[in-house]
């Protein structure tokens, strides 16, 4: 049976099990959503970015291409944005195949956490290459690689903790309320990347790896894969909590019943 994370300790409980399963099962849905919602605020300046690294330099008044970024400032740039995006979705649909398969036989609290952190650094690393002034194609390419392999060990990790918890009952509604993080990371990636685009586009790719390595961080502390890792109850095929027996509490509940008790209401 899985460590309770240590963050988790801390959450507030209450003595009621059916009660503790509902609010640690929302708990999970909304951490989930911003854990995706960190996935795709990474994946989004690069599309910012796109136009800064090759841009009109005649509308600035100048007739060469001394104001685009190198490598990016020959005619063929075309063809070398396009091998950045190329490069990521390659790797990242390897890597979706792969983490499927590890995510099945190892921690999803220290497979997501790793995932995530690495994502940060590979995100870091393309911002990196502004203020350091690395011009080399291949550096940007093979960031792009690493980064799409990383980058797939959100998915697999999210939806197994939701299905986990959730079970199949209204399954409808709940993905499509939780799908919003998909928009939602889209918009403040957007929205950041715009902000520092034309000033030190670096700084674009920089905060939100920053972002997601802090998410990181929390999945460390605070994400739990399924219920029984806690003492609750799993969900049965409708999606309600089912219901424990005497044999399965003595179970699942004397580890946890010091913590717990801890957080009983008075």
């Amino acid at each position: 049976m899985a460590t309770v994370p240590l963050g988790f300790r801390l959450l507030p409980g209450v003595s009621n099990n059916s009660t503790r399963d509902t609010r640690y099962k929302i708990f999970i849905l909304v951490f989930t959503f911003f854990v995706y919602t960190s996935y795709h605020c990474s994946r989004k300046p690069i599309s910012i970015v796109k136009n800064e690294l090759h841009k009109n330099c005649t509308v600035l008044g100048i007739n060469d291409t001394s104001c685009d970024w190198k490598p990016f400032d020959h005619a063929n740039f075309k063809e070398l944005l396009g091998s950045l995006d190329y490069a990521y979705l390659f790797a990242y649909a390897i890597g979706m195949f792969l983490s499927g398969h590890i995510a099945e036989r190892m921690n999803l609290r220290y497979f997501l956490t790793a995932g995530m952190i690495s994502s940060g650094v590979m995100t870091i690393a393309f911002g990196l290459g502004y203020f350091w002034g690395i011009h080399s194609f291949a550096y940007y390419i093979v960031v792009q690689i690493l980064c799409g392999l990383v980058q797939a060990s959100g998915w697999p990790s999210v939806v197994a903790t939701v299905g986990n918890w959730w079970g199949k009952g209204k399954r409808g509604l709940i993905m499509g309320v939780w799908n919003c993080h998909t928009s939602v990371g889209n918009i403040l990636g957007s929205v950041i990347a715009g902000v520092f685009v034309s000033t030190a586009w670096g700084w674009s790719f920089i905060i939100p790896g920053l972002i997601i390595t802090f998410m990181g961080v929390l999945v460390f502390f605070f994400h739990v894969p399924k219920p029984s890792d806690v003492g609750c109850s799993d969900p049965d095929q409708n999606g309600q909590a089912a219901p424990m027996t005497d044999e399965t509490h003595q179970e699942c509940h004397p580890q946890y019943e010091s913590v717990v008790s801890r957080f009983r209401l008075s």
